[in-house]
């Protein structure tokens, strides 16, 4: 059974998009035209503000597994890396990548899983580890997100920016050869505003599948770009 935490924050947006769910790629302009039809709103200042730096987040952590898959890496600095990217309540949390040890990670690196006709659920420091021992490490081995874009920014207690990119991994699986194609991932980015300076950091990444995304109950305000 998934436990994915982003799974309660997205059932509004998904129930509206079930006919697109054999598209390749997301149409943004329908995204917002449905943030539009909610009835709260947040200013243009801060949904552009916020939405920027939740994109941000995934960019760092595109540039985190490239650093991972470096031909020159040691095992010290790959611990170091994945110390560093993850918040452990005692630092200053807007250094850090994801929100707590116990964020979770679809798998997309073995065979078995990655087209997540199977799901394997990995805490965050499990994933990176696995990118650095499972994938062959050369000069050709990378990482690529492409067509990142905020779903929705969601508010219930706290503020969520749910957003979507593709992910294509340029390597071969150590143990297994065959060829990886592009996956269409999710995130769930909790953004926090302390002393008018805004923290994100990633909660959750999955699969972005429309067919498996369970009703929530709880209630969750919707902002949308007035």
């Amino acid at each position: 059974m998934r436990y994915l935490f982003f799974l309660t924050f997205t059932i509004l947006l998904f129930s509206r998009c079930s006919e697109d769910s054999g598209k390749e790629s997301i149409n943004s302009s329908e995204n917002i035209d449905q943030a539009k039809q909610e009835v709260s709103a947040i200013d243009q200042q801060t949904y552009d503000l916020v939405t920027a730096g939740a994109e941000s987040v995934i960019v760092s952590y595109e540039q985190l597994l490239n650093k991972m898959l470096a031909t020159d890496i040691s095992k010290e600095e790959r611990e170091i890396l994945v110390k560093q990217s993850i918040y452990s309540g005692q630092q200053d949390q807007a250094a850090y990548i994801f929100n707590n040890p116990n964020v979770i990670i679809e798998d997309d690196i073995s065979p078995d899983f990655y087209m997540n006709s199977r799901i394997k659920d990995l805490k965050v420091s499990r994933y990176l580890k696995d990118l650095y021992l499972f994938l062959d490490r050369d000069n050709n081995t990378f990482v690529s997100f492409e067509n990142i874009k905020t779903l929705q920014i969601k508010e219930g207690d706290e503020m969520f920016v749910i957003v979507y990119f593709e992910s294509i991994i340029n390597g071969k699986h150590s143990l297994e050869s065959f060829p990886y194609k592009k996956t269409k991932r999710i995130a769930t980015i909790k953004a926090e505003q302390k002393n008018k300076k805004w923290d994100y950091s990633i909660m959750s990444i999955g699969f972005y599948d429309l067919t498996e995304v369970k009703n929530d109950s709880r209630p969750v305000r919707t902002l949308k770009k007035t």
